[in-house]
């Protein structure tokens, strides 16, 4: 599909040619990677899942003319939107991962007529940089490491950036960080490595400038549907009280801790997660999910 701006919006159907759908929005720099087992999870269950990448992500290209509002978290939703007014879709649960929670609750702003339910998976709602490890001196270190890259020559700036991806220790720093544990498949977690090691470091600045600028704290108390929000209890990049807020601030929110889970919950307790998506999703069908 061909954005408003002139980006190439690539996307799949995975499941039934109709009924209710299951849009996965994807975190930072994520083309389908962390929805490994999710995924196929759902097409099992019959429901009709649809797959997207950013632009600039994966098969996705760049618009005809990049601008400041390009790579924003409203645009990645507004390109979302445009799926589903090409698509004619009309029941939505929208299902975020990480910063794909932010893309999610974008798009239940624009979309909210053709939503049924919302779906956050160890994400936050609004910048992680002020929440990462429960520590708001963070900031400094984003800000410094945004100045000092985005100073740095551009030919030596992408030499840099795949060498580090290449040479670097990837999945040892990741588990030490708790981006992702020790149950985490190396080779899916590699996968990722891989793309991310050919994305213009240029554009991941202006993706995290994007992520960075967003707060949808607005939205929480306007969503009128269905919601759950999944938390691990180890994770210090989306910290399970960013959870507890959204759930407070929701009208119908339930709330399920993963024990043990990092920000790579869904690739580390697959069954679990899988288990409390899909129990959700029959429960809307049979319309137990309200709270009220």
């Amino acid at each position: 599909m061909q954005s408003s701006d002139g980006a190439t919006i690539t996307y799949t159907f995975l499941g039934p040619a109709d009924g209710r759908v299951v849009a996965l929005c994807s975190g930072f720099l994520c083309p389908d990677t962390w929805w490994y087992h999710l995924a196929p999870a759902l097409e099992t269950a019959g429901h009709r899942v649809l797959l997207f990448h950013y632009r600039g992500i994966a098969s996705s290209t760049l618009p005809a003319v990049v601008g400041p509002d390009s790579f924003t978290v409203r645009r990645y939703a507004m390109d979302l939107s445009e799926i589903a007014e090409e698509e004619g879709l009309d029941d939505l649960v929208l299902v975020g991962h990480s910063m794909g929670v932010q893309v999610m609750l974008e798009a239940y702003r624009l979309l909210r007529e053709r939503v049924s339910a919302t779906v956050a998976l160890t994400g936050p709602y609004a910048s992680p940089i002020h929440t990462m490890y429960g520590r708001r001196e963070m900031i400094y270190v984003y800000e410094a490491t945004r100045r000092l890259l985005s100073m740095t020559y551009p030919p030596v700036l992408r030499l840099a950036w795949r060498s580090a991806w290449q040479y670097l220790p990837f999945l040892t720093i990741g588990r030490a960080l708790r981006a992702f544990g020790p149950l985490t498949s190396d080779a899916i977690v590699d996968s990722y490595v891989r793309h991310a090691a050919q994305m213009d470091p240029r554009l991941v600045i202006r993706i995290a400038e994007g992520m960075h600028a967003h707060d949808a704290m607005d939205v929480l108390p306007t969503v009128a549907v269905p919601a759950l929000v999944v938390v691990g209890d180890k994770d210090p990049w989306s910290p399970p009280s960013l959870g507890h807020d959204m759930v407070r601030e929701m009208p119908d929110a339930r709330l399920q801790t993963i024990p043990g889970g990092t920000h790579g919950t869904i690739l580390e307790y697959p069954e679990e997660v899988n288990r409390h998506v899909l129990e959700f999703l029959t429960d809307l069908d049979s319309g137990r999910n309200r709270t009220a």
